[in-house]
C-alpha cells in the first residue's frame, strides 16, 4: 500500500514541518536500507542510532516505509519499531502514523500482499508491522507518560486493532483495551 500524497502532506502539515534536505535524516535512512538488505535486525547502529528520533527524521522513516514494497514486512516492522521506541517526542505524529499502519489492507501473502491469500501463510510475518504497532502502543500506555489527548488517541488505536483481520493483532487489542483503557472491546 503507497502512502497518498494527501496522508503524506497531512503528516508533514501536523508535525509543524516542510520536508528539508538533512543529511544527518539521510544516513540514518541509508542505515536502515542497509539492515533490511542485510536482514540484520541486531545491527548495533540500530541502538545508537535511533535512540531519539526528532520531526524531520521520523516523517523521512514514515516516507521510506511506504517506499518499501508491501511485502517488505519485515522492514516496515523494522521502521514502526522504531518509530514507536520512543514517546518523548513527535508523539500526535507517530500516533497518526500508526492509526495509517493499522489501516493498511490485510497482507495475503509474503510475496504478493494483493493477491490471494496463500494457505499456511504466517500470521505473525504477514501483520508484523500492525502487531509492532499495538505492542508500541501498549508499551506507551504502560509507561504512562502520555497526555489524556494522546492516551485517547492511543485506546482508540486498540479499538481499531482489536477489529483487526489478523488474530493476534486483535487479542493483543482486547488486553491493552482491557488493561489499559477501562473498557471491554
Amino acid at each position: 500500500m503507497r502512502m497518498s500524497r494527501f496522508l503524506l502532506a497531512l503528516m508533514f502539515s501536523y508535525a509543524g514541518v516542510a520536508p528539508t534536505p538533512c543529511s544527518f535524516a539521510s544516513d540514518k535512512i541509508q542505515v536502515l536500507r542497509e539492515v533490511i538488505q542485510t536482514g540484520s535486525d541486531y545491527d548495533p547502529r540500530l541502538e545508537t542510532d535511533f535512540q531519539k528520533i526528532g520531526t524531520d527524521l521520523a516523517l523521512r522513516m514514515i516516507r521510506f516505509y511506504y517506499a518499501l514494497p508491501d511485502e517488505e514486512r519485515n522492514g516496515r516492522g523494522l521502521v514502526t519499531f522504531l518509530l514507536g521506541q520512543d514517546n518523548s517526542s513527535n508523539v500526535s505524529l507517530k500516533l497518526l502514523y500508526f492509526r495509517s499502519v493499522l489501516s493498511e489492507p490485510p497482507c495475503q501473502s509474503l510475496s504478493d500482499c494483493r493477491g490471494s491469500a496463500v494457505a499456511g501463510s504466517d500470521e505473525i510475518a504477514l501483520s508484523y508491522p500492525q502487531i509492532v504497532t499495538v505492542i508500541s502502543v501498549e508499551r506507551w500506555l504502560k509507561e504512562g507518560h502520555l497526555s489524556n489527548e494522546h492516551r485517547t488517541q492511543a485506546c482508540g488505536l486498540a479499538a481499531t486493532g482489536a477489529g483487526f483481520h489478523s488474530a493476534i493483532v486483535s487479542l493483543i487489542s482486547e488486553r491493552i483495551l482491557r488493561e489499559h483503557c477501562d473498557h471491554e472491546p
